[in-house]
């Protein structure tokens, strides 16, 4: 038998002023959050990624070694805090943590930040980063829980009313952000306040805070701190937490870039 041998068709390749149009209609699109969850993880596409972070953010965190964002098709975040089974207990053996504490409904707790990011990473994970959850998370999860999400409503009640989380970044001499090999000089606030959305600077952090606002923010105190989302009704970003510490109402939540 003979087969027919058919010429390849080339593949066009588009100009570097088609994929600038491209890329300017897609930024130009306001996405419709919807809620796709895949095996515990909400699945957030790319274009609302890039639209909540700024090119200066991700450049930071790809030199960070936490991931190249701008070319990931999409960003995996666990629908609720870590829960302990046997491939979190092979994970923690993997990584060199002896045990690992749980509460009455086996959530991950009293884990240190540096045994958390070390926890996740034995997974195939990572924390989330503050840009990453008040730029990104808490925005898209509200937004689905306002129009009657059940998913995201479940979410919103778990991080409300039950368990705090570790977040990637620390914060060194109250003014320098770090996340993983890469450090930043920035400006934060050496008060406690409240902020909104609008003032998040492109690190995920208040640039000031005022009297009212969606937030409430708590100020580094001391030099060494790992930044925490904190439990109650307007998701405190805390500060004040050494990253060798640990507490019952405060967990681990996993999430993943994905191709």
């Amino acid at each position: 038998m003979t087969h027919e041998i058919r010429p390849l068709i080339p593949v066009p390749r588009l100009s570097v002023q088609d994929q600038e149009r491209i890329y300017k209609k897609l930024m130009e699109e306001k996405p419709k959050p919807v809620a796709s969850v895949q095996n515990g993880f909400y699945r957030i596409d790319a274009q609302l990624i890039l639209q909540s972070t700024t090119p200066e953010y991700r450049s930071f965190l790809r030199d960070a070694g936490y991931g190249n964002v701008d070319i990931n098709s999409h960003l995996d975040i666990a629908k609720s805090m870590l829960r302990i089974d046997q491939n979190v207990r092979d994970a923690a053996a993997r990584s060199g943590i002896t045990f690992l504490i749980t509460d009455d409904n086996n959530y991950v707790v009293k884990i240190s930040q540096t045994n958390a990011r070390k926890l996740v990473e034995s997974l195939g994970y990572r924390l989330l980063t503050t840009d990453l959850m008040y730029s990104l998370f808490i925005p898209y999860i509200k937004d689905l829980a306002q129009k009657d999400d059940a998913e995201a409503k479940a979410t919103l009640d778990e991080m409300v009313n039950t368990k705090a989380e570790w977040l990637e970044d620390l914060i060194l001499d109250k003014n320098k952000l770090k996340i993983g090999a890469k450090e930043k000089a920035i400006i934060l606030p050496q008060t406690d306040g409240r902020f909104d959305k609008t003032d998040i600077n492109q690190f995920g952090y208040p640039s000031a805070v005022k009297d009212s606002g969606e937030f409430i923010y708590s100020f580094p105190g001391s030099d060494k701190i790992a930044a925490i989302r904190f439990l109650n009704s307007k998701l405190s970003l805390n500060l004040y937490r050494e990253p060798s510490s640990g507490y019952n109402w405060l967990g681990v939540r996993l999430t993943k870039l994905g191709i």
